[in-house]
């Protein structure tokens, strides 16, 4: 689909100011928890500037401003305050916020080239992941205390509503970042050096050492390391010899010699087949490394480092989860760029959710309507498929109204 275009002209604006507004007054809003405790803010169709340290007491005084005032984008704080509607943050005073991760298309390597709907569902799959490896796993968030959030955009959004994270700064939310995302690893920790024999030679100890792994069942980054080193080994065993030593001396940095013997150990050694290599990584035991054991290590943490961190890390936007002000898109709202809602789900019902046929307000009609589109273009929403030259053409209003969001069509 074509990027979308500055702003809509005249028409389009108060259609869409039309069919947003029919939203506001018959959907089932729901307010943030603490909604007294909450700053909101919004954002109009036309840009500029936006409305914010606003406080707002019951749902029905929030839906009453959404239903006069139409904003093109609403948002409220992650933070908690005691005097949200005061006009300076100093004034407000912070009581804590929830920790909040974003995760959109903006994090996917080759987004440029995917359609709207590829880009969602890539979104989708990193996003279950940060969920169930990462919040869910690793930190032992509470399902009960999550809220899965889709943007109306171009990604999720995860809530942690855990009283236990509520007063954490700027620097331990960007250590929980971090931590997701690999920085910082220690992999001297992880990869390391054992003894396994001692012999006396000529009156010295001569100690014989290996390199050991964590298992892959070991939790966190231990097991999520050797599990990185097993994908990257089936990914490399795809490769012809050359593609394969060129990757293998990208990701070790070790001599030409220590390659090529470790290109033949990993894919032609008869002693040493490749299911059971990969049953002794799973256990911690590397035996195709170099020879040389101080290069084999360096070798390894390089390759863990370089290759298995990329493979395995998660996926958020760094600087929404570390701010502890934060505004976020609110839930039931409309995103102005698509005409999308806003949805708030459980963990569970985000696996059978398909933002182009969930996320379509149940306020936009299939009325027809005609619009003119910029050039040919194919759309998949609400179960429809849409083949539509340039020109003007007619279309359902709940497709006029993503089209003209997206900036790809104007109401003719």
């Amino acid at each position: 689909m074509p990027p979308p275009a500055k702003g809509p002209d005249e028409r389009t604006a108060r259609f869409l100011r039309e069919v947003f507004q029919r939203h506001y007054r018959s959907a089932a809003l729901k307010a943030p928890d603490r909604l007294r405790k909450r700053e909101l803010a919004f954002l109009p169709f036309s840009g500029g500037m936006m409305q914010r340290h606003l406080g707002f007491t019951s749902l029905n005084d929030l839906r009453t401003h959404l239903v006069a005032r139409v904003p093109g984008h609403a948002y409220y704080s992650s933070a908690y305050y005691e005097r949200p509607g005061a006009p300076t943050m100093e004034e407000k005073g912070w009581l804590g916020a929830d920790l909040v991760f974003d995760l959109d298309a903006d994090h996917l390597p080759g987004a440029k080239g995917m359609t709207y709907p590829q880009m969602l569902a890539e979104v989708k799959r990193l996003f279950v992941r940060l969920l169930d490896e990462f919040l869910l796993g690793d930190l032992g968030v509470r399902e009960s205390a999550l809220l899965v959030v889709f943007s109306g955009g171009r990604g999720y959004h995860a809530h942690v509503r855990d009283p236990r994270v509520l007063s954490l700064g700027s620097h331990e939310r960007r250590e929980i970042v971090d931590y997701i995302t690999g920085k910082g690893i220690d992999m001297e920790d992880l990869i390391r050096e054992k003894p396994i024999d001692a012999k006396e030679v000529r009156g010295a100890v001569r100690v014989t050492k290996t390199i050991r792994l964590p298992r892959s069942d070991e939790p966190g980054w231990r097991g999520r390391i050797t599990l990185a080193l097993e994908d990257w080994f089936l990914e490399l065993w795809k490769k012809g010899r050359e593609d394969a030593v060129a990757e293998i001396a990208a990701a070790t940095g070790a001599s030409p010699r220590s390659v090529a013997s470790f290109y033949r150990r990993l894919f032609n050694d008869r002693d040493l087949p490749r299911e059971r290599l990969l049953e002794k990584l799973r256990e911690g035991i590397v035996e195709f490394l170099p020879t040389d054991s101080k290069e084999g290590l360096a070798a390894l943490r390089s390759i863990a480092e370089r290759r298995g961190v990329p493979l395995k890390k998660g996926e958020t936007d760094e600087p929404v989860t570390s701010d502890v002000k934060r505004l976020i898109r609110l839930p039931t709202s409309l995103h102005g760029k698509t005409g999308l809602e806003v949805i708030a789900m459980s963990r569970k019902a985000l696996d059978g959710f398909d933002p182009l046929r969930d996320a379509v307000p149940a306020a936009f009609s299939d009325a027809p309507v005609k619009v003119a589109v910029q050039q040919p273009i194919e759309v998949a929403i609400k179960s429809e498929r849409f083949n539509l030259a340039s020109g003007v053409t007619e279309v359902p209003e709940y497709a006029a109204a993503f089209l003209a969001c997206r900036g790809v069509a104007r109401v003719a």
